[in-house]
């Protein structure tokens, strides 16, 4: 096998090691993008947004813990790379689904909004195996 070969083995390998790519809790909630790697070529990223009674407090960093931690356990190497706040709505389970991805986090900075709009619509996407739900952002402040 080549490097490349072998990092995307790698990477499948610890699939059952790492926590969703995208876990959202409903309503208006704080966000982090956190980013792992186990090398620098292969990095991957996760969004998770929850209330404060769901992560223990009222900050960007309450929410980004339980993560990093499960990612760090794994053996990956991470970094919050932003934050912000995101409103998710659901209809029903496995109907339409949408989620706003706008502010900032005083402690990570202002997160890629885009980027972290288009992580959440591939996993709707996925999961649903159907366009049901979308993701859009807004970048203002």
């Amino acid at each position: 096998k080549n490097e490349k070969e072998t990092q995307a083995s790698n990477a499948e390998d610890d699939a059952h090691l790492l926590p969703p790519v995208v876990s959202l809790s409903s309503g208006k909630n704080k966000y982090v993008h956190v980013q792992a790697w186990k090398s620098p070529e292969r990095v991957l990223d996760f969004v998770k947004s929850a209330s404060p009674s769901e992560c223990g407090g009222p900050y960007h960093a309450n929410v980004a813990e339980d993560l990093v931690d499960w990612l760090k356990a794994a053996g990956y190497q991470t970094k919050v790379a932003g934050g912000g706040r995101i409103d998710y709505r659901m209809s029903s389970p496995n109907q339409e689904r949408t989620a706003l991805v706008y502010g900032f986090s005083y402690g990570f900075g202002k997160g890629n909004h885009e980027l972290v709009a288009s992580i959440i619509q591939d996993t709707f996407d996925k999961e649903l195996d159907k366009e049901t739900g979308s993701a859009s952002f807004d970048n203002s402040e």
